[in-house]
């Protein structure tokens, strides 16, 4: 399996971001206030202060990294199954 470095950064007024811990779309303020990405075996960074950094494996060969804004829109396109539909705030 080839892993990618994915740097999610929410969109001005939006701050949502994909967690393939939770495999969810979350509020990204709730993973970083309570720690939740510290622990996680899939985080590798803050994307320099502005979002989070995740290696893990989405299916997409030859990536070594991808910036992403929309969550919904990376779900999407790599053929993500949620868990649930419901956000996680």
């Amino acid at each position: 399996m080839a892993r990618t470095n994915y740097i999610m950064i929410p969109t001005k007024g939006n701050s949502k971001v994909y967690c393939k811990a939770y495999n969810r779309i979350v509020n990204i303020d709730w993973l970083m206030e309570r720690g939740k990405c510290l622990g996680c075996p899939y985080y590798v960074g803050s994307a320099q202060g502005d979002g989070v950094e995740c290696f893990f494996d989405a299916g997409e060969k030859g990536k070594t990294y991808s910036v992403e804004y929309e969550p919904m829109e990376f779900v999407e396109r790599v053929g993500i199954t949620l868990e649930e539909s419901n956000v996680i705030q």
